[in-house]
Parts: C-alpha cells; sequence; structure tokens
C-alpha cells in the first residue's frame, strides 16, 4: 500500500461507527483520517463532525463518488481537508495527505 511504504501505519475500519469507537479511544494516535462519505452506521460527515467536536486537529480527507455541492459545503464547515472524487488517483491521495511523492 502507498502509503505504508511512505512510513504511515494504516489501520482500517469496517464502518463508520468503528472507525468512531477507535478513533475516539486513541485521538493522538491519529493524523489523517481518510473516509468515505458512504458507510454503514455513520455517514463521513457525521465522522468528520464527530472528530471535530471531540478536538480532533490531524487532517480528515473524504473520498466519495457521491458528495454534491451542498455536502461539499458541510464538510468545509467542517474542516475538511480534502474532499476526492471517486475514483482517486494515487497522486491525488498522495498530495491530499502531503506526503511527499518520490520521483
Amino acid at each position: 500500500m502507498a502509503l505504508v511504504s511512505r512510513g504511515h501505519t494504516v489501520v482500517g475500519a469496517a464502518d463508520g461507527r468503528t472507525a468512531w469507537v477507535e478513533l475516539a479511544a486513541r485521538p493522538d494516535f491519529y493524523d489523517i483520517v481518510i473516509t468515505d462519505h458512504d458507510m454503514p452506521h455513520l455517514t463521513g460527515l457525521d465522522l468528520a463532525g464527530r472528530l471535530r467536536r471531540a478536538g480532533f486537529a490531524g487532517r480528515i480527507v473524504v473520498i466519495s463518488g457521491s458528495v454534491d455541492a451542498r455536502l461539499a459545503a458541510e464538510y468545509r464547515a467542517l474542516r475538511v481537508d480534502s474532499v476526492l472524487t471517486k475514483p482517486v488517483a494515487l497522486e491525488e491521495l498522495l498530495d491530499a495527505v502531503q506526503i511527499p511523492r518520490s520521483e
């Protein structure tokens, strides 16, 4: 995986609620959260809102094929750093998480 090969630890979650439980349990462990908008139990918008209300200062990147202008505005209001449209090219993801590319 591109993120792991660049030194990041990647932790996956099966759904939004599981992600929230993990993030809430170890908030200082994570500096970047990459989420989909469409997830079971909590949407990406719900997760981003909970994270920001809990004081999460890290980067939040949303990847989705279904974010319209209204949702994009809601994400901006939550200080989400990037909303990427599927399919996402590796270069877009690396730029969104500000990982220097190796040439």
